[in-house]
């Protein structure tokens, strides 16, 4: 009999299958798509980190010094200055379209370039983002019970950026990322909880899967770090503090080795020395600026202002690790040279820390639902899903382009003629093909990626398959919601104030 705690991770994973099947829209874009999905092309069909034929038939552009993309080093391989990560996490869906392709007869050599494949891999994305949602979910209702972390992973899951990457932006690093920051979250809560050095060591190994998938997240080891230092003095706290770094360097020596195949050193710096400059951080421009401003597009994460401060007053040790890691990976966004991140939706960059979020926002909401009404938190989370399909609807008609800066005004004028075509919007989007790729392309890019057919039958299997992959793991995710917390157990916590 399903427990009323799993109904929640059950009504999130439905909610976003649900959301799949009526706004997925893959948009695959050159170079960024092309450099992280060439990853899981070539390893699984040529077994090598020589992507010369990847770029020739999915894009690329030659790149500069401060942004080193297809430029040959040393070994005379060309460069990739995306993680190797997400690659890693398609591989089993883009090989479930394979061999779909083989089963219908379609399959062409060399495969791995056909619309089934990275329909795949796109789908592959959307399931790690909801398991994303469900990790982050399940360590918030520890905090501050089902209700509040349901509301949270909502408001933060479908009322951020994060719904625009998870459905119509796929092919690039950040839900993947977002799902490397919940298994670091989900296991270093367990970590402490149970404190056994198997424990310790897999919250280091999900730090360096976040870092193989995105490097900078390698600024998530704060969080097991500082969730260890709660046990202070405890015998054995020098082994678990090595065994978690040990796990997570064990992990990122994957990504160590692959730089040193592409690069002749393993301590390259795949984007150029100059992609950084950490001496003139744009943080203001960052946080609050029409052009993809964290807090201009995502309003509704101003609630982790109030939400830390009362996490804090119930789990030091955890606020800390969240704020530390937010902060830094803030900082190490605004220290960018492209700031704005290109083609984005939104602040792309910190869509990955999407469950650190959802842990900061859960405490306010439940603060907001107790203080005032669970009307309001409910009002506070409709609105911030409203306003975010208000805004994707603007960026896909094109009334706010995703291109260039904006104003102020420029920004609230396409929300505003996109909030009066919203119900026109959501009709197209329902009606629409899930199975076409729109190609956006860098001006720079030699050529347009060019695709193998797939037939309509081959891909609906492929999708109805990676679909049953994906629910099944999400059905096991489903079990972290029934788990006992440290502590006074969710229900206890919910009959307690904040003071």
């Amino acid at each position: 009999m399903t427990t009323r705690p799993r109904r929640g991770a059950i009504a999130l994973a439905v909610a976003g299958l649900l959301g799949y099947l009526a706004f997925s829209h893959t948009t695959f874009l050159v170079p960024d798509s092309a450099g992280t999905y060439a990853w899981a092309r070539s390893l699984l069909f040529d077994r090598d980190v020589d992507f010369r034929a990847e770029y020739a038939r999915l894009g690329s552009i030659e790149g500069n010094e401060r942004v080193r993309f297809a430029r040959p080093g040393e070994t005379g391989l060309p460069g990739n200055p995306f993680g190797m990560g997400s690659g890693i996490l398609w591989l089993p869906f883009v090989a479930v379209a394979e061999i779909a392709l083989r089963l219908g007869g379609e399959a062409v050599r060399p495969g791995g370039y056909s619309a089934a494949h990275l329909l795949a891999a796109s789908a592959g994305t959307a399931i790690y983002g909801l398991a994303a949602l469900v990790l982050a979910g399940a360590v918030a209702r520890r905090l501050v019970g089902s209700g509040a972390a349901i509301a949270a992973a909502v408001a933060v899951g479908f009322g951020t950026p994060f719904l625009a990457y998870l459905y119509h932006l796929p092919t690039y690093a950040h839900v993947n990322a977002a799902f490397g920051a919940a298994v670091t979250l989900a296991a270093a809560w367990r970590a402490r909880r149970d404190d056994t050095l198997s424990d310790w060591g897999l919250a280091g190994a999900a730090v360096g899967l976040a870092a193989v998938i995105r490097a900078q997240h390698g600024l998530l080891l704060v969080i097991p770090l500082l969730l260890l230092a709660a046990r202070r003095r405890q015998p054995g706290s020098a082994a678990r503090l090595l065994i978690v770094i040990a796990g997570a360097a064990a992990v990122f020596s994957v990504q160590l080795a692959a730089w040193g195949a592409l690069y002749g050193s393993p301590f390259e710096i795949p984007q150029g020395g100059e992609f950084l400059d950490l001496a003139r951080p744009a943080l203001l421009r960052l946080l609050f600026s029409p052009w993809h401003g964290l807090f201009t597009w995502a309003p509704v994460l101003l609630l982790a202002g109030l939400g830390l401060p009362l996490l804090w007053r119930r789990d030091p040790w955890l606020a800390a690790g969240v704020g530390a890691a937010l902060m830094g990976e803030i900082y190490l966004a605004a220290a960018a040279t492209d700031w704005w991140a290109g083609y984005s939706f939104g602040a792309r960059r910190l869509v990955d820390l999407t469950p650190l979020w959802i842990v900061a926002v859960a405490p306010a909401l439940e603060w907001v639902g107790r203080r005032g009404s669970r009307a309001a938190a409910a009002g506070i989370t409709a609105a911030a899903v409203l306003l975010n399909l208000v805004l994707t609807a603007a960026v896909r008609t094109g009334e706010i382009s995703p291109f260039r800066e904006i104003g102020a005004a420029e920004l609230l004028r396409g929300a505003g003629r996109a909030a009066t075509s919203l119900p026109a919007y959501l009709a197209r989007e329902l009606g629409g093909d899930r199975t076409v790729i729109q190609f956006v392309v860098h001006r720079d890019a030699p050529s347009p990626p060019v695709l193998d057919a797939a037939g309509g039958g081959v891909i609906a299997f492929t999708l109805v398959a990676c679909w049953l992959l994906g629910l099944t793991v999400l059905a096991l995710l489903a079990r972290t919601w029934d788990e006992n917390p440290a502590g006074p157990s969710a229900g206890e916590f919910a009959g307690t104030r904040f003071r």
